[in-house]
């Protein structure tokens, strides 16, 4: 999966005592205001500046994940939400936003444990019941994933398979089509109950124009889920792209695209 940048200081280049602090103050701002677009400017900048050792480098994490996570950039918010509990990992608040940005990026298994930790670390009494819930419906989850995949099926396996799912998806957004092919086959191999991995693996195939194999995973796809709308345009548009050669643009869909996101937990600084 891809990872952040790791921030690097230029040569002779000191930041300013208290400059982080202002950078992050700065960057809360515009996420109050809504200008998700600017906070993420301010962070970004803050940490590519910043030494790796630098306290307050957690919080900007955070304050860059609540942003993308507004924006429903998803994926970097998870990234972002990873990074900053590296740093920190015992801050529930950290913990709880990951929580949340995992599920938006279908990744349940890791979800949950997030939200477990969340619960595990946290000290303030306000929030317990905040954490319970999201423990609580984060199992539900869970128990639903296991239990289409069969009683022998592990919560770790589970984890498994949905991380190498956002691995082959971002390895197809690269265009990298031959190594998304074979994540995409790993995941299969796991459990074969969904449809996502047979459409999106016969995408990978249709780029690779190898399109009898692209047609076999479309079909299969739809063998699990008939309504499953993606894979049956990309095999209605088969013949068309077999005739001409002419291969579409690939569009990632993100079927979290109208989840209704609200602003999570930021840092006060006082």
């Amino acid at each position: 999966m891809p990872k952040l940048r790791k921030p690097s200081l230029p040569k002779g280049q000191i930041v300013p005592p208290g400059q982080a602090d202002r950078w992050l103050d700065e960057a809360q701002r515009r996420l109050i205001r809504k200008d998700y677009a600017g906070a993420i400017q301010v962070c970004e900048r803050a940490l590519t500046l910043m030494p790796a050792t630098a306290p307050v480098r957690a919080d900007l994490l955070n304050c860059l994940a609540n942003a993308y996570g507004l924006l429903k950039r998803f994926e970097e918010a998870y990234q972002a939400g990873l990074e900053a509990v590296r740093i920190t990992p015992k801050d529930p608040v950290l913990w709880y936003n990951l929580g949340q940005s995992a599920r938006y990026t279908l990744r349940t298994g890791e979800s949950l444990t997030y939200f477990e930790h969340a619960a595990e670390f946290n000290t303030d009494p306000t929030q317990v019941e905040m954490y319970a819930k999201e423990v609580k419906f984060g199992r539900q989850l869970v128990a639903s994933d296991l239990k289409l995949r069969g009683a022998a099926f592990t919560l770790d396996q589970l984890i498994e398979q949905q991380g190498e799912f956002q691995a082959a998806v971002a390895l197809m957004s690269a265009g990298r089509y031959l190594e998304a092919e074979k994540k995409f086959r790993q995941v299969i191999a796991l459990a074969d109950v969904l449809p996502q991995p047979w459409g999106n693996l016969g995408l990978t195939l249709l780029m690779q124009r190898r399109f009898d194999e692209a047609e076999i995973a479309l079909r299969r796809a739809l063998e699990i889920d008939p309504k499953y709308e993606l894979a049956r345009q990309n095999l209605a548009n088969l013949p068309e792209i077999r005739r001409t050669g002419q291969l579409p643009a690939v569009a990632i869909h993100n079927p979290m695209a109208k989840a209704k996101v609200s602003q999570r937990v930021v840092y006060e600084k006082g």
